[in-house]
This record gives structure tokens, sequence and C-alpha cells, in this order.
């Protein structure tokens, strides 16, 4: 039966088998890292910018206030302990 070359490979290029492949990657976990960063980071500006409580914070972050505290305090720990 004759068929396009994509067509018959096309469960090769699916999104899961994709996702398998970046998973067994390096290149995944530091994304995933890069992710992490960013969102602290985030959490950490608009807490300084708006003066928001944790327990207010906590909602649009999806983040429990006690790891909002430990996530905002961070950069103080580590500049005293530098």
């Amino acid at each position: 039966m004759w068929a396009k070359k994509w067509l018959l490979e096309r469960k090769k290029f699916t999104r899961t088998v994709l996702l398998k492949e970046l998973q067994s990657n390096d290149f995944f976990t530091i994304l995933c890292n890069l992710r992490v960063a960013k969102k602290r980071l985030i959490v950490t500006l608009r807490f300084y910018a708006t003066e928001r409580t944790y327990e207010d914070l906590k909602f649009s972050a999806v983040i429990s206030p006690q790891l909002l505290s430990a996530i905002i305090q961070e950069p103080a720990r580590q500049s005293i302990a530098a």
C-alpha cells in the first residue's frame, strides 16, 4: 500500500513519544529547573512589589504560605551567609 512517509511514521512523532524522549534527556531536567527558578523569582518579586501577605499570595501563586516564606527568605539567608 502506498502512503506518504510521514503518515507511516506518525506514531513515532506523537506527543507521548516525544515527551518520553525529552524526559530521558538532561535538557528536560534543565528546563524543569529553570521553570521552578522562574516561579520562585516571580513570587519573590510579587511579594516585595505588592507587600501582600503570604496568605494572600498563596492563592495567586498556588503555593503554601510555609513554602512561600521559605522561598522569599532564601535570598536574604544566602546574602547573610556570603
